[in-house]
């Protein structure tokens, strides 16, 4: 059974939505706070119930299931926040929603590849800001390696 849109922000935790008003935190980390008008809010309560199992499948195949709750998180989200600007005439709900599955999955994929980028330099510091004797010893593993390696190859 899929929850309703309110049970679903409650669980999650970054955003409640009361009396007709959306807070959340911006990037840098202070809560903000914007109206939203209650037929929008109805609107995309409605196409939570329709969409939401529906956007958690696709991104659960992309991210994973426990990444995927937070995916259809910011997908209703920015849904909620940018629901003024959708036009039915241009494009269907369904079609508004894995658009914007598809952008927030983008910047899931970012900021992950920029956190290992991250952790690779931290490694590649520790690594080399370590005993300088355990350098030698790798370079003199790699030295024998190369040098079987040559031996097999002529």
């Amino acid at each position: 059974m899929t929850p309703s849109f309110a049970d679903f922000y409650e669980t999650v935790g970054e955003l409640v939505v009361v009396s007709g008003q959306v807070s959340g935190m911006d990037a840098s980390g202070e809560p903000t706070v914007q109206e939203i008008s209650p037929h929008a809010r109805a609107a995309v309560a409605r196409l939570f119930d329709d969409h939401a199992d529906a956007i958690f499948a696709y991104a659960a195949r992309r991210v994973g299931p426990g990444v995927a709750v937070d995916v259809v998180s910011d997908v209703f989200l920015v849904a909620l926040d940018r629901f003024e600007l959708f036009h039915p005439d241009l494009g269907g709900a369904r079609g508004w929603l894995f658009g914007i599955a598809n952008n927030v999955l983008r910047r899931h994929w970012r900021t992950e590849a920029r956190r290992l980028r991250a952790l690779a330099r931290y490694t590649s510091f520790i690594e080399n800001t370590g005993d300088p004797l355990v350098a030698v010893d790798r370079r003199l593993d790699a030295q024998s390696d190369a040098a079987r390696v040559i031996e097999r190859v002529i």
